[in-house]
């Protein structure tokens, strides 16, 4: 694919002489072109660049979107919001429609989990990851050469996410205090509160007055996570933004082991595993092997009770749609996690994990409906098939295909979901 380099040119253009390329309008409520990051000279408004298809290059900000993300940056998307009266497109709502070719050597957006540690989150994967009993090190590339030293003899810049206990009737401040204490000494520091990861959790952030390292503490139970990001060969804006992102996706996630824990051997106890495990492989394989029970085409009667007074709504901005569910329910979103899907949002009746989903709704890469039982729906019509246990009912809304699915049990449930799945603008 053809590599666009003239944005990189006009921003040094914008830089140097000052002139204004920019259009504004104050009509203006959508924009489509690559998106680039300003440099560190760049003394124009905002925080990015967006070049439209006619070479009309707009200052742009979001404090609702990391538009430094990679799945945006340097890719063509529509941007939607409006123009500020600083002259800058405030962003509210992001679509990816090309993801365009890259400098060699940019890294992909992966996902890493472990269980020991109890904790999962999105990575880069020209990082190197070190596993440790209660320690993960993401360790960040150079960003630099050396020429005629040895790389492994240049400290690297790090993320640690590591895991401590507290001792009897200790608080996560209390903690913090010793930390501080221990590691720094008599450095002035300060503790401010903070929200981070995915689902936006209580945390305290951890500020030395002569060190560059960003620490956050996490309690769960008698449990703290230490995430801190430690800039060993100096401080790098770029390492530091993928800290950031990264921290962003930072989710709890059950233990499968313990590491605090070690309880002693019953051999009843596992005689029942083993059975349990036995039973649940004989379950997973009659679900593998039952054939799609797909209906005839005879439509089915129209839902026509569509009672949304015990459901809560959400929006999704990049796709820019809204959608209800079950008010006691929780919901959590992932980017492309299986062929096919765009985005899914899983719903379960607690903070979600891969363990406990039981429902989901499906953005499809697909405008076309699969052949299935037709269903009337209260956006219009749909289809719906059996799979095993499962149900999925899938419905066309605008320009894009959804899905709604989850276990037969719930069938109701996932119609009206599916039924008030709306086009937003």
């Amino acid at each position: 694919m053809k590599k666009i380099t003239f944005i990189l040119v006009l921003s040094v253009l914008l830089s140097l002489t000052g002139c204004s390329l920019f259009s504004p309008s104050d009509n203006l409520d959508a924009v489509t072109g690559v998106l680039s990051a300003q440099t560190s000279n760049d003394d124009q408004p905002g925080t990015h660049l967006i070049t439209d298809d006619d070479g009309e290059i707009y200052p742009v900000s979001s404090t609702r979107f990391n538009l430094s993300s990679q799945q945006y940056l340097e890719n063509r998307v529509t941007l939607r919001g409006y123009m500020t009266d600083d002259g800058i497109f405030s962003v509210d709502g992001v679509t990816v429609l090309e993801l365009l070719e890259k400098e060699n050597g940019k890294a992909s957006w992966i996902e890493y989990m472990n269980q020991k540690v109890g904790f999962k989150l999105k990575y880069y994967d020209n990082w190197e990851v070190k596993e440790f009993p209660d320690v993960v090190n993401f360790k960040a590339p150079l960003s630099e050469e050396y020429p005629g030293e040895d790389p492994a003899d240049i400290p690297h810049d790090i993320f640690i996410v590591s895991v401590h206990e507290l001792d009897e009737d200790e608080t996560l401040e209390m903690f913090g205090e010793t930390y501080a204490n221990d590691v720094f000494g008599g450095e002035k520091s300060a503790f401010t509160e903070a929200k981070i990861g995915y689902n936006q959790m209580d945390a305290l952030k951890l500020e030395v007055d002569t060190k560059d390292d960003v620490i956050f503490f996490l309690g769960r139970d008698e449990l703290v996570y230490e995430l801190a990001f430690m800039p060993n060969e100096g401080m790098s804006e770029a390492y530091e933004r993928a800290f950031y992102e990264m921290l962003l996706e930072f989710q709890l996630v059950p233990f499968n082991d313990s590491i605090f824990e070690e309880e002693a051997e019953d051999p009843a106890l596992e005689e029942e595993v083993a059975e349990d495990a036995e039973a649940t492989e004989e379950e997973e394989a009659e679900v593998e092997a039952a054939p799609e029970e797909i209906l005839d085409e005879a439509p089915l009667p129209a839902v026509t009770e569509y009672d949304y007074s015990d459901f809560s709504e959400f929006e999704s901005g990049p796709y820019h749609f809204k959608a209800k569910y079950p008010k006691p329910w929780y919901y959590a979103g992932k980017t492309r996690p299986s062929e096919g899907v765009l985005h899914q949002y899983s719903f379960s009746d607690e903070e979600v994990t891969d363990e406990n989903q039981f429902a989901g709704l499906d953005i499809l890469d697909t405008a076309e409906l699969p052949s299935g039982t037709t269903v009337e729906l209260k956006n219009g019509q749909g289809a719906m098939k059996y799979i095993g246990s499962t149900v999925h009912i899938y419905v066309k809304v605008g320009e894009r295909a959804y899905r709604v699915q989850g276990n037969r049990e719930i069938e109701e449930i996932l119609l009206k979901i599916a039924g008030s799945i709306e086009a937003v603008e």
